[in-house]
């Protein structure tokens, strides 16, 4: 279960956009210009988790969508099959080895993980996390984030722009790294709603832990 909620943290940061940021604004203004105008995403995945000492752990492949404003499908194809759904009310997350679905609300820890950085408040970002932009000397773009506060799924997120376009993230959470690069992008096209109502198959165990 570590690695689906680690999965969710890399997850809900992903509703980025593109738009033009000026050099003169603090980081922080820069990313979150950058975060706005995306309406909906879809693409497919590659996950590397690796320690800190950069040993690699294990990959994984799959399609990530979402739609504003908080509603997201995270599906894990291989090497096992999973799945983490919300409509911004509520989380499922299936796991198909374990023939179980545990289903809470969409809120709790996860108003303290990048989850808020879909609302684009430029203050909830500054509040939560200190921005910083690194020099990489090519024509991408690293925007840091440190969390202020202590949380269990991350301690700094790194994401990576070329030409105003996301093409990867990194979230370091305790001693594992995780990182996510992007391909068959599509950007504001239109996405089924039922995407992201999930319906529980027959059979499985289900675990409630709404309040």
């Amino acid at each position: 279960m570590t690695l689906i909620r680690r999965c969710l943290a890399c997850s809900t940061l992903l509703y980025l956009g593109v738009s033009f940021a000026s050099d003169k604004a603090p980081s922080s203004e820069q990313l979150h210009r950058l975060l706005v105008p995306l309406q909906t995403f879809s693409a497919r995945f590659e996950q590397a988790a690796s320690d800190d000492s950069g040993f690699a752990q294990e990959h994984s492949y799959g399609i990530f969508q979402f739609s504003r404003p908080a509603s997201m499908r995270w599906v894990v194809e291989r090497p096992f099959k999973q799945q983490i759904v919300t409509d911004g009310r509520q989380l499922w997350i299936y796991d198909e080895e374990l023939d179980q679905v545990i289903v809470e609300d969409f809120d709790g820890q996860l108003a303290v993980t990048p989850a808020l950085i879909l609302s684009g408040s430029l203050s909830e970002i500054e509040t939560a996390f200190s921005v910083t932009e690194a020099d990489r000397g090519d024509s991408k773009r690293n925007f840091t984030l440190v969390a202020k506060s202590h949380s269990e799924l991350l301690d700094e997120i790194t994401l990576t722009f070329s030409e105003h376009q996301l093409v990867a993230i990194s979230v370091k959470s305790q001693d594992q790294i995780n990182t996510i690069t992007f391909s068959d992008v599509q950007v504001n096209k239109p996405i089924r709603d039922p995407s992201f109502n999930f319906k529980i198959p027959e059979g499985v165990d289900v675990i409630y832990n709404s309040q």
